[in-house]
């Protein structure tokens, strides 16, 4: 099945993207793609990439925006050299293709994403506000690192992603 993760297109929003058979198991996440996702695209608040089918269904998407950390939340060793970030806002796959790989994918289309926007304006580092555990977990997987006293808010320096692209 990863062959077909590989075939799918990964691409900006866009009113022919077939969204409404979209279920990732989590309502809050479903209901941004069905509802939120375009216009704020529209809108320029967030921008949002889907993975989708030859037949323009979407099987996983991502937001990206613009975020900042406060100093304060940042771990004691770190705090002069971050602040400007970028927000993985959401990120969510259909059920159907769950611990197929296209989490992976997709997180790795918006770093890569992200790096090269960090070449342009200043990025320091990613962040991601989780859900959930698994989603907690996964994000571990890929070396983001909780903020403390933040159970469920990672980030990732830049740096650390320029040296893997």
């Amino acid at each position: 099945m990863r062959d077909h993760i590989s075939e799918l297109r990964i691409e900006p929003i866009a009113r022919e993207h077939e969204r409404a058979s979209f279920d990732c198991g989590k309502a809050p996440l479903n209901d941004y793609l069905y509802r939120h996702a375009r216009q704020n695209d529209k809108k320029k608040i967030s921008k949002t990439f889907v993975a989708v089918s030859n037949n323009n269904r979407v099987l996983g998407y991502y937001s990206l925006c613009t975020a900042s950390i406060e100093f304060e939340e940042l771990p004691e060793g770190i705090r002069k050299q971050l602040s400007p970030a970028a927000l993985i806002a959401k990120l969510a796959v259909d059920e159907s293709l769950c611990r197929q790989g296209l989490g992976a994918r997709l997180l790795i289309d918006a770093l890569q994403r992200i790096v090269s926007a960090s070449s342009e304006i200043g990025i320091k580092a990613i962040l991601v506000d989780t859900i959930g555990d698994e989603a907690l977990e996964f994000y571990r997987h890929f070396e983001f690192i909780e903020l403390p006293g933040q159970h469920l808010k990672l980030f990732l320096p830049i740096e650390t992603i320029q040296q893997l692209f």
